[in-house]
């Protein structure tokens, strides 16, 4: 599982986490030196049990629909010869994508650094209403590689704060410190019709529900209103017939069995979550498919996980 690939002191946005385009081509050589890596098409087959790998195979997936898929890692798989599947919300399939909030929140620590972005949602926060105050000591196990602070700041922000507040909260922050969201959002995340052209190249697209929101914390109706449109916005454009799913962040506290029961309803065969373990795509639960993040490889990391 991939997101930012950038480099970043070529990017206005320097203090994003990303990997590199050089480290993003090792881990690639890394991983075809071990693995066959696969098309969506494949893996779909073996998990109905239509095909099964006689060696280890990876997929490659790519989340949020950021412009770096199309700018960096499109032309890298296609000179390769490999695919991958990518996952965006709705708005990069209609053409109307807005600034999510889990991107604000890195583009304002982007900008403005830890210690400020702590004190701005505080000061915010305070604006806003009183009924709830931010512990910057708890992070229940959350966001490993941010400080202690800045990961029960995204705790609070993402899994407690009611939406509407954090909504406010920061469309403000991030008019105060970075600029206006809807200018940002035009050259953010991938277009239609770069999408399409991914597609047309072999590129497999799924869906990541309309908001990013925890979908866990939303009641049956709100979950539904997430994740509906997005498979026929993907299809229309792509012309795919099986369009993934992927839950945003992805543990498995973030969806539930109702989710599922909705995914089904709305067509969707395959859903992928953050569970960091192997599989073996015949044994697995289609709406539950594990994935590791790509930081537990080299060369970002010393040595592959062991499970």
């Amino acid at each position: 599982m991939y997101h930012y690939i950038r480099d970043a002191d070529d990017s206005p946005f320097r203090g994003i986490y990303a990997l590199s385009t050089m480290d993003f081509q090792r881990q690639l050589d890394w991983f075809t030196e071990r693995y066959r890596i696969i098309h969506y098409d494949e893996f779909v087959a073996a998990v109905q049990g239509k095909h099964s790998f006689n060696e280890p195979a990876a997929l490659l997936t790519f989340d949020d629909g950021l412009l770096d898929h199309y700018r960096t890692v499109f032309p890298i798989l296609r000179d390769r010869g490999l695919s991958g599947v990518f996952f965006a919300c709705d708005g990069v399939f209609t053409g109307k994508a807005v600034l999510l909030n889990v991107h604000k929140i890195h583009l304002i620590l982007s900008a403005i650094g830890d210690a400020a972005f702590m004190a701005s949602v505080q000061r915010g926060l305070q604006r806003i209403t009183k009924r709830y105050v931010l512990d910057t000591k708890k992070r229940e196990g959350l966001y490993p590689k941010d400080l202690d602070s800045i990961a029960a700041v995204k705790t609070f922000l993402n899994y407690q704060l009611p939406y509407d507040i954090c909504d406010e909260l920061l469309d403000a922050l991030f008019r105060e410190h970075v600029g206006d969201p809807a200018v940002i959002a035009r050259t953010f995340y991938v277009s239609p019709q770069q999408a399409k052209e991914m597609a047309l190249a072999g590129m497999t697209w799924g869906t990541h529900t309309l908001t990013h929101r925890v979908l866990s914390r939303l009641d049956a109706a709100e979950q539904r209103g997430e994740v509906e449109g997005g498979i026929a916005a993907a299809r229309d454009l792509t012309g795919q017939i099986d369009v993934p799913f992927c839950y945003p962040y992805g543990g498995v506290h973030t969806f539930n069995d109702i989710t599922k029961d909705i995914l089904r309803s709305c067509g969707y065969s395959m859903a992928f979550a953050v569970r960091r373990f192997l599989t073996h795509a015949n044994t697995c639960d289609a709406l539950d498919i594990p994935r590791h993040d790509a930081i537990a490889f080299p060369p970002v990391a010393s040595h592959a996980p062991n499970s």
